[in-house]
């Protein structure tokens, strides 16, 4: 489980695309830079140089569970276009979702439990590294809405890849470079926790 304020969490996979383990721990940005299926140095270059990470077109379809304590105040979450505002940017339960596109670009997309934000409402995110320089764009999807299903295990299953195409439709997505998990109540001052289960990356639509 994840308590807020903010923890993060990577997940390693196997060949099948489902998840094996969770890491919580500090340097999980040093371990997880480049999951999924395993961690540490050369991840991507497996037997004989091959890479062996999930292909978001061969793997189109994801699955999980979750459960949160509670919901989190989202009246001041985003702006009247859709973009987060930092002073609202909480979440009881998050899941992102890291590719690239074809080309090499870092493309995400993430998944969020609200409270009163509607379902399948997207909203976009920006982010800047290098002082400010350089700027990344992200959208998110509210996956869940309300406090009907507070407590209780949620299952949920996306098209990943018609969501990226939703916020990518010129682009192809490639492989999944990162999968983080996140329960997050920093901004607002809230408490709350998060728990996430069986997430898999299928072929065909969960049955």
């Amino acid at each position: 489980m994840l308590r807020g304020n903010i923890e993060m969490a990577c997940l390693r996979f196997a060949a099948n695309g489902t998840a094996l383990s969770v890491d919580r721990s500090q340097d999980w940005i040093r371990r997880c830079d480049r999951p999924p299926r395993s961690f540490g140095k050369d991840v991507r270059e497996q037997a004989q140089g091959q890479y062996d990470l999930i292909s978001a077109t061969e793997y189109p379809y994801v699955s999980w569970r979750w459960r949160v304590s509670n919901t989190i105040d989202d009246s001041g979450t985003a702006d009247h276009k859709g973009k987060i505002q930092k002073s609202g940017d909480d979440f009881a339960a998050k899941i992102g979702i890291s590719v690239l596109n074809t080309r090499g670009k870092l493309r995400e997309v993430a998944y969020l439990w609200t409270r009163t934000i509607p379902e399948e409402t997207s909203l976009t995110q920006v982010t800047s590294v290098a002082l400010g320089i350089v700027k990344y764009k992200w959208y998110r999807i509210v996956a869940e809405s309300g406090d009907q299903n507070v407590n209780q295990w949620v299952g949920e299953s996306r098209n990943f890849y018609r969501d990226f195409k939703r916020f990518y439709p010129d682009e192809e997505p490639a492989e999944v470079v990162r999968v983080y998990l996140m329960s997050d109540s920093d901004n607002t001052g809230s408490k709350v926790t998060g728990a996430f289960a069986d997430l898999v990356f299928h072929r065909r639509p969960p049955g």
